[in-house]
């Protein structure tokens, strides 16, 4: 496994969106990643290998169609290789980072108004 080919083939934005329309359906026949998309039948071809060179998917010929798989267990095995390099679990990690604390510009309706800001006493 290539963890920095794995990276760079998640980082691109279209790449991402053809991996999940592959991984959403199963298995998909190249025409099939190409409907949906606004880009040239060449360039998902492209974006098709370099998810294959990640081994993000699998290639299988049937005749003159080509099919691909999602390989979950790569994307698996990227994420916990990641958080080895980092020395920490990316779930705990998020899980124990501090929430902001946002001020509320609403008034508190909790608490009684006092006398001197309520003219009608």
């Amino acid at each position: 496994m290539d963890p920095e080919r794995i990276a760079k083939a998640l980082a691109d934005g279209q790449r991402l969106q053809i991996l999940q329309r592959i991984a959403e359906h199963g298995e998909i026949c190249c025409g099939e990643v190409c409907e949906g998309f606004d880009i040239a039948q060449a360039t998902v071809s492209h974006h098709l290998k370099e998810l294959l060179a990640a081994d993000l998917v699998e290639r299988r010929k049937q005749g003159q169609h080509a099919y691909f798989r999602f390989r979950p267990e790569t994307l698996r095995g990227y994420l916990e290789q990641l958080q080895q390099r980092l020395g920490v679990s990316a779930f705990g990690m998020l899980a124990a980072q501090p929430q902001p604390v946002v001020a509320s510009t609403q008034p508190d309706l909790t608490k009684p108004i006092p006398s001197s800001a309520n003219p009608r006493s």
